[in-house]
């Protein structure tokens, strides 16, 4: 339900945020922070969250990466 929701409705982020708190009860934690990482880099007004919204998305579906 969510998933259409989202599909049809893309600019309520609401969905979006619902949908990783559902993926997070499932166990789905990489995919559910992914989301929220994604969301508040998109939402966020604060000045030190925009200055790093590039890396936060960047970085929001590659969680588990390592990097060395």
């Amino acid at each position: 339900m969510l998933e259409r929701a989202i599909r049809e409705y893309p600019n309520a982020l609401e969905f979006q945020s619902f949908f990783a708190l559902t993926l997070y009860n499932l166990k789905e934690y990489e995919q559910a922070f992914g989301i929220m990482v994604r969301l508040l880099a998109e939402t966020s007004s604060d000045k030190g969250i925009e200055r790093y919204n590039r890396s936060l998305m960047f970085y929001s579906d590659k969680l588990e990466h390592i990097w060395k």
